[in-house]
């Protein structure tokens, strides 16, 4: 994560077959214990855009902004 100042306060890193949507909220919360700040917004990519992580933001409350994500039927 990296605050307005630049300063990157943690990484995660997991396999390739791990999908980023499965770890965000558990990244959230340690970021939160460990820098002792609030985080009240943040902007996601469209692969955040599940059910969880909406919830789980929710729970956390947090606010988000994720690009949307468009499924196009191919009938």
């Amino acid at each position: 994560m990296i605050y307005p100042n630049g300063i990157i306060t943690g990484v995660d890193v997991y396999p390739a077959n791990r999908r980023e949507s499965d770890i965000i909220l558990r990244h959230l919360n340690r970021q939160m214990k460990d820098t002792g700040l609030t985080i009240s917004e943040i902007a996601l990519d469209g692969g955040y855009d599940v059910g969880a992580v909406h919830r789980g933001r929710e729970i956390l409350g947090i606010t988000g902004y994720c690009s949307s994500r468009t499924y196009h039927n191919n009938d």
